[in-house]
C-alpha cells in the first residue's frame, strides 16, 4: 500500500471515528440537531474505503481548492452552503474563510434645513451598525467552533458594506479558488444579507469558481 494511498484510508477511517465520537458527545445531551447530516459523513468516508479497498486505487476527485469563501447570513441557505463547504474544506484540506456583509441603509434628506437630522440618522446608522456587527461576530465564532471540531482550518469576517462588492473584493484580495453561496437568504432581524440577486451576481461577476447551493 502506497503512502497516498495509505493516507487517504487513514483519513477517511479517522472522519469515521470523529463523527462517532461527536454524535455520542451530542447523544449523552440530548442534542440531535445535527444527526443526520453525521451520519452522511459516516456513509460517504465509509463509501470511499469500500471504492478504495475495492479497486486498490484511491477514486477520482475533483479539483483541489485551497481557499473556499461562504458568504454567511444565518438563513437556511447559506447554512447548507457552509455545511457543504466545511466537507469540501475537511476533504481537500482546504482554508474555510466566513464572512457576514452587513448594510445599513440611510435615507437623508438632501436640504438643508434637515441637516440635524441627518446627523442624527447617521449617528443612529453607527449605533445600528455596531450592534449589528456584534450580533453577527457571534453567531460567526460559534460557526467557527463547529468547523474546529471537523478539522477544518477556518476563519471569520464581519464587514460593513455593500454584500456583492464587499464578496468580490474579499475573495479578490484574499485570492480565493471557490465561492460557495446560498441561492437566496434573509435574516429575519437585522437582514444581514439578501441573497438571490446577491447570489447570481457573485456567480456572474466572480473571478473564482462559484457553488450556488440551493
Amino acid at each position: 500500500m502506497n503512502l497516498d494511498y495509505d493516507f487517504l484510508l487513514k483519513k477517511q477511517v479517522s472522519v469515521i471515528k470523529d463523527t462517532i465520537g461527536v454524535m455520542l458527545k451530542n447523544a449523552k445531551y440530548g442534542n440531535h440537531q445535527d444527526f443526520l447530516q453525521n451520519i452522511r459523513r459516516i456513509n460517504d468516508a465509509a463509501s470511499k474505503i469500500e471504492v478504495q479497498l475495492n479497486t486498490g486505487v484511491p477514486p477520482p476527485s475533483m479539483k483541489k481548492y485551497s481557499k473556499i469563501l461562504v458568504p454567511y447570513d444565518n438563513s437556511k441557505y447559506s447554512k447548507k452552503a457552509l455545511i457543504e463547504a466545511i466537507g469540501m474544506a475537511e476533504e481537500f484540506g482546504s482554508e474555510l474563510h466566513i464572512i457576514n456583509v452587513i448594510s445599513v441603509p440611510t435615507d437623508q434628506s438632501p436640504t438643508i434645513i434637515q441637516d440635524q437630522v441627518n446627523k442624527n440618522l447617521k449617528k443612529l446608522d453607527r449605533n445600528i451598525l455596531r450592534s449589528q456587527m456584534t450580533h453577527a461576530n457571534k453567531i460567526l465564532q460559534e460557526k467557527m467552533k463547529a468547523c474546529k471540531r471537523y478539522g477544518v482550518n477556518v476563519s471569520c469576517d464581519v464587514i460593513p458594506g455593500r454584500p456583492v462588492e464587499s464578496i468580490l473584493k474579499f475573495a479578490r484580495e484574499n485570492k480565493i479558488d471557490l465561492i460557495v453561496i446560498g441561492s437566496r437568504g434573509l435574516t429575519r432581524l437585522n437582514k444581514l444579507m439578501a441573497l438571490g440577486s446577491v447570489s447570481r451576481r457573485i456567480a456572474e461577476e466572480a473571478k473564482c469558481p462559484v457553488m450556488i447551493i440551493r
